[in-house]
């Protein structure tokens, strides 16, 4: 099978936090691999990414893994919109909130993610989804099961085998902001330019290109430490993809 992965760059593959430690790798027992594109809407050029991820996971594991891919700082809520193989009408899955996932009209109630394997819902026959993250910037993206196939011996899931562009920066507003900011960032006589420039860097790092995307740079972070922290109270760990902007954001560099 091919990746698609693009050509040799020169340039240094340098994104915001990623650690040098190994990059998390799924333990469990599976057999299958689902293969998936995910394509942020909105956004032009394209941003995309193609993940495998064993058919073991659930929608909590495939977020983790979603949002490493795109390098979301994970600090926001998300939620997957799904048809419902049986019936047809949406499931609603994400992230717990403080009414106990409750639904209000027609609109039916979040279940959480944590509880629901990717087997359960996705299929041959039942391929695309929507994941949403941060219901403020609203950042959406259309999620596409392109496979479902053997897993290979010797291969580390979840990977990264394709991508197009670097993912823009939390915060910047959504797709209308981050043009924005692209706008902003490549006019030196903007009166806006040397603050945004500045910001974007405390974001996404010194050499951060809006064009660049190395899926050989990805790092995936263990979907269970990620929900302990989310929901348990745990604490972030040195060996976790954003540990290094938490620990400027806690001291005012960012």
């Amino acid at each position: 099978m091919t990746s698609n992965r693009p050509a040799n760059s020169s340039r240094s593959a340098k994104i915001i936090a990623f650690p040098k430690q190994k990059t998390y790798a799924c333990a469990d027992p599976f057999e299958q691999v689902f293969r998936f594109k995910i394509t942020l809407q909105d956004v032009k050029p394209v941003v995309s990414r193609k993940l495998e991820v064993p058919d073991s996971y659930t929608f909590w594991d495939f977020h983790v893994a979603i949002t490493d891919a795109f390098a979301w700082l994970d600090y926001h809520l998300h939620e997957f919109t799904i048809p419902d193989p049986k019936t047809g009408k949406p499931r609603r899955l994400g992230s717990p909130d403080e009414e106990g996932f409750g639904g209000v009209g027609d609109v039916p109630p979040v279940e959480s993610d944590k509880d629901r394997k990717l087997s359960d819902l996705f299929g041959e026959k039942n391929t695309r989804a929507t994941y949403l993250y941060d219901f403020g910037d609203e950042w959406e993206h259309a999620v596409k099961l392109e496979a479902i196939q053997p897993r290979e011996t010797g291969v580390n899931y979840p990977r990264c085998i394709a991508g197009s562009r670097a993912c823009p920066p939390d915060d910047c507003g959504g797709a209308y902001g981050y043009a924005e900011l692209l706008r902003t960032i490549r006019k030196p006589h903007y009166k806006d330019h040397a603050a945004a420039v500045g910001w974007l860097r405390r974001m996404k790092g010194e050499d951060f290109d809006p064009d660049f995307f190395d899926p050989d740079a990805v790092h995936f972070d263990d979907p269970g430490k990620r929900w302990a922290i989310a929901v348990l109270g745990g604490k972030m760990t040195p060996d976790m993809r954003c540990w290094d902007f938490f620990q400027k954001s806690q001291k005012g560099l960012v």
